[in-house]
C-alpha cells in the first residue's frame, strides 16, 4: 500500500513538473515574442525617424493615398458609368482570350457590322491592357479590376509633392500640395479607384511633364526620355499627342526663347516672384516659422538644407530680392551663379522623344492598321462635327464639315462660347471653386518659373484645344480626364496665388516686421490646412452619394434583365432563356459581378440584344449584349434595333428628349409593346 502511494506521488510529480515546464516554456515564448515585437516596433520607429524629411513625406503620403484610395474603391460595388465599365469589359475579354473585343455598342460613329466586334475604335486600350496581367493572376472580379487603378492613384499625391518641393521650396508647400492631391479636387476621388485611365494617364502625362521641365533646366537625357511618357499617355487618352506638342514648344523655347517676357532665354532659369516678399517681411528670417523653411532633399537631414537646384534658386532670388529693401543678404553670390540660361537642348533630344513615342506607339499603330487601314481610326476626329452631344449616339447621320458649317456661324460660336465657360466652371469645381481663384493667381506667379512652363502650356493647350475643336466632347467628360494631369500643378498654383494673397495683406500691416513674419507664417498654415480639410469634406461627400446611386442603377438594370430573361413572348427561340441563367448556373439578379459574362463570352445559341441608354454599363452588370438608344425618332430607333437584333428597349427617368413620348406611354406604334412599367423602368418589346 505504502509502495502504490508512493509511485502515485512520484507519478504526480513528474506529471506536475511537466506542466510547469510547458508552461514555463510558453512564457519564455510569449515573453520572447512580446521582446521581439518591442524590438521590430521600436526598430521601425527609429528607422522612420532617421529617414530623411524628404524621403518621409512622400511613403506617408503614398501610404496615406493607397488607404484612402482602397476606402473609397471598398464602398464602390459597380462600374456603373460607361468608361469604366467599357475598360473592365474589354480587359475580360483579352484576359479570356478572345482578344480586343467589344459586346456591345455605344455609338454608331465607328461602324460595325454586328454587335460583337473589334473594340477600342474610339478610345484607346491602355486602361484596359493595364488589367490584363492582373486578371491573369488573381481573375477578373470587380476589386480586381479596381486593385491597379488603386496602386496607381494611391501614390499621386507623392508627384504632387515632389511639385511642390521644386516649385515653392518649403516642406509646408510641398506637404499642402501632397495632400490636396490626396484629397483630389471634387471629382477624382470618386473616379480614381475605378478601372479607367486616370490613374494611368495621371502618372503618364504627369511624369512626361516632369521630364519636360527637366528638359526645360537643360538636361536633354531626361527630355528625351519623356517621350515614353508621351507614348504611354497616348495609349491611355486620345489627346496624348497634345504632350508632343508642348515638347516641341519646350525644345523650341530652350534653343530660341519667346518673345515673351515671361520666358525667354535671358530670362533666370528658375525665377520664383512669389519669392520677394517673405524676405522683404523677415519670414526668411531666424524668425520665420518654420514651416518656411526649405525642405532636405532625401540625400540630406537638415532641415534647413536646399532641397534642389531649383529650391536653391528660389532662396537665393529671395535673398537677392531682400538686397532691395533690407539690406545685403547672407549669399549674394548664388545669384549671379544662376543668372544665365541653361544649355539649349540638342536636335537630338527632340529626335528621341519622338523616337521612344512611336517606338510605346508602333504595336498599336500596327493594329489599327490591320483592323481599319490606317494607324488611327478616324472615328475619333468626326467628334469635332458634332453640333450636339445626343449626336455621338445618333444612327447613321452623316458628321461632315459640311454639314457641320450647315448649322450656322452664330450657333458655333455660341456653342464655343458655351463651352469655355462650362470647361472654366469644371476647372473651377475641380479645385472646389474656393481654391480656383488662388490657382489662377499662382499660376501667374509661376510664369517665370522654367519648371511651370511645360504644366501652364499643356493646361493651356488642353483647355483651348479640346473646347474648341472637340467643343460637345470636351464638355462631356474629355476635358475632366485631360485635367487629371496637371492637378498637382493646379494644388501648387493654389498654395502660391494663397501665400501671395497673404502676403499681400501682410504688407499692409503697420506691425513691427518680425509680428507681420510670425503671423503670416502662421496664417499660411492654417488657411492651407482649412483648404485641406474643405477638399477633403466634398471629396468624401461626394463619394458617398455617388456610390448610392450608382448601386441604386445596378439593381435596376438587374431588375430589367430579370423581366427580359423570363419573357416568354419568344420562348427559347430568342435564346432570352438561355441568355437569363449565366455560364456557372447562378441567376443573373444573384450572380456576382465578376462571374458574370453571359452572351458576351461566347455562349451559344441566338443571345439577347437590349437596347439601352448606357449599354455597356448594362451588359457589364447583367451579362446581356446591348446597343446604345439612338437620340432619334422611334423609326430610326427601330431601324438600329433591326439591324443589329435587339429585341427590347429599355428606357430609365435619365432619358434624352427625344425618348419623352415613348417614358411617357404616348407613343402608340405597332413597332413596340410595352411589357414592364415601374421602380424608374420601362421595357418595351420589338415586334418582328
Amino acid at each position: 500500500m505504502g509502495t502504490r502511494t508512493r509511485r502515485r506521488g512520484l507519478r504526480r510529480q513528474a506529471v506536475d513538473g511537466a506542466r510547469a515546464d510547458r508552461v514555463g516554456a510558453e512564457v519564455a515564448s510569449s515573453t520572447r515574442g512580446s521582446v521581439r515585437q518591442k524590438w521590430t516596433i521600436g526598430h521601425a520607429r527609429a528607422v522612420v525617424a532617421a529617414m530623411p524629411v524628404g524621403r518621409r513625406d512622400p511613403l506617408g503620403l503614398v501610404a496615406l493615398g493607397i488607404l484612402a484610395r482602397a476606402l473609397t474603391a471598398a464602398v464602390i460595388h459597380h462600374p456603373n458609368y460607361a468608361d469604366a465599365a467599357y475598360y473592365y469589359a474589354v480587359a475580360r475579354n483579352v484576359a479570356a482570350g478572345r482578344g480586343l473585343t467589344e459586346d456591345f455598342i455605344f455609338t454608331y460613329m465607328a461602324p460595325a457590322a454586328q454587335v460583337v466586334h473589334p473594340s477600342n475604335l474610339y478610345w484607346m486600350p491602355g486602361a484596359s491592357l493595364l488589367l490584363v496581367p492582373f486578371f491573369w493572376v488573381f481573375g477578373s472580379a470587380w476589386w480586381v479590376a479596381q486593385l491597379p487603378n488603386v496602386l496607381l492613384t494611391g501614390p499621386l499625391p507623392a508627384l504632387g509633392y515632389a511639385l511642390g518641393r521644386d516649385l515653392l521650396g518649403t516642406r509646408r508647400a510641398a506637404l499642402g500640395a501632397g495632400l490636396l492631391t490626396l484629397a483630389s479636387g471634387f471629382y477624382y476621388p470618386l473616379y480614381d479607384p475605378m478601372p479607367d485611365n486616370f490613374g494611368l494617364y495621371g502618372w503618364a502625362a504627369g511624369g512626361a511633364l516632369l521630364l519636360l521641365a527637366q528638359g526645360a533646366r537643360g538636361r536633354p537625357r531626361h527630355f528625351a526620355l519623356a517621350g515614353l511618357c508621351c507614348g504611354v499617355a497616348h495609349l491611355a487618352r486620345p489627346e496624348g499627342p497634345l504632350l508632343l506638342v508642348v515638347a516641341a514648344a519646350v525644345w523650341w523655347v530652350s534653343r530660341y526663347g519667346w518673345h515673351f517676357p515671361a520666358w525667354g532665354r535671358t530670362s533666370s532659369p528658375t525665377r520664383p516672384a512669389y519669392n520677394r516678399t517673405p524676405l522683404r517681411r523677415g519670414e526668411g528670417s531666424q524668425s520665420a516659422s518654420r514651416s518656411a523653411a526649405p525642405l532636405p532633399s532625401p540625400h540630406q537631414r537638415g532641415a534647413g538644407r536646399e532641397i534642389s537646384s531649383s529650391a536653391s534658386v528660389a532662396s537665393a532670388f529671395s535673398a537677392s530680392s531682400a538686397v532691395k529693401s533690407s539690406g545685403p543678404p547672407s549669399s549674394v553670390s548664388s545669384v549671379a551663379s544662376l543668372s544665365s540660361s541653361p544649355s539649349p537642348l540638342p536636335l537630338w533630344s527632340l529626335a528621341a522623344l519622338v523616337g521612344l513615342y512611336l517606338l510605346v506607339m508602333a504595336p498599336w499603330f500596327a493594329r489599327n492598321l490591320l483592323v481599319v487601314g490606317a494607324p488611327l481610326p478616324p472615328w475619333g476626329l468626326r467628334t469635332a462635327w458634332l453640333r450636339d452631344y445626343d449626336d455621338f449616339f445618333a444612327y447613321q447621320l452623316p458628321l461632315t464639315p459640311a454639314s457641320y458649317l450647315a448649322w450656322g456661324w452664330g450657333n458655333i460660336l455660341v456653342s464655343k462660347l458655351q463651352a469655355l465657360v462650362s470647361n472654366a466652371r469644371e476647372l473651377a469645381a475641380v479645385m472646389e471653386f474656393v481654391l480656383a481663384p488662388f490657382a489662377l493667381l499662382g499660376a501667374w506667379q509661376l510664369r517665370r518659373h522654367r519648371d511651370a512652363l511645360p504644366w501652364l502650356l499643356y493646361l493651356l493647350g488642353a483647355y483651348l484645344g479640346l473646347t474648341l475643336v472637340f467643343t460637345f466632347p470636351s464638355v462631356n467628360g474629355s476635358f475632366l480626364h485631360s485635367e487629371v494631369a496637371v492637378l498637382p500643378f493646379l494644388n501648387v498654383a493654389a498654395i502660391a496665388g494663397m501665400d501671395a494673397v497673404i502676403e499681400w495683406a501682410g504688407r499692409r500691416s503697420r506691425a513691427p516686421a518680425a509680428d507681420v513674419a510670425r503671423r503670416t507664417a502662421e496664417r499660411k498654415r492654417v488657411y492651407l490646412g482649412l483648404a485641406v480639410v474643405l477638399s477633403v469634406v466634398l471629396s468624401t461627400f461626394l463619394v458617398i452619394a455617388n456610390a448610392h446611386y450608382w448601386d441604386n442603377v445596378a439593381a435596376a438594370y438587374d431588375h430589367a434583365a430579370r423581366i427580359v430573361a423570363t419573357d416568354t413572348t419568344h420562348g427559347s427561340a430568342s435564346g432570352v432563356p438561355s441568355q437569363s441563367r449565366l455560364s456557372n448556373g447562378v441567376t443573373a439578379d444573384r450572380a456576382p459581378l465578376s462571374r458574370r459574362n453571359g452572351g458576351g463570352a461566347g455562349g451559344g445559341g441566338s443571345p439577347v440584344v437590349v437596347m439601352v441608354a448606357d449599354p455597356v454599363s448594362y451588359y457589364v452588370e447583367t451579362g446581356q449584349r446591348a446597343i446604345v438608344i439612338p437620340d432619334q425618332d422611334v423609326t430610326v430607333m427601330a431601324a438600329a434595333a433591326r439591324h443589329y437584333g435587339a429585341r427590347y428597349l429599355v428606357l430609365e427617368p435619365l432619358h434624352s428628349p427625344a425618348q419623352n413620348a415613348l417614358w411617357g406611354g404616348h407613343v402608340h406604334t405597332p413597332l413596340l409593346t410595352l411589357i414592364y412599367r415601374g421602380r424608374g423602368l420601362a421595357v418595351y418589346r420589338w415586334n418582328w
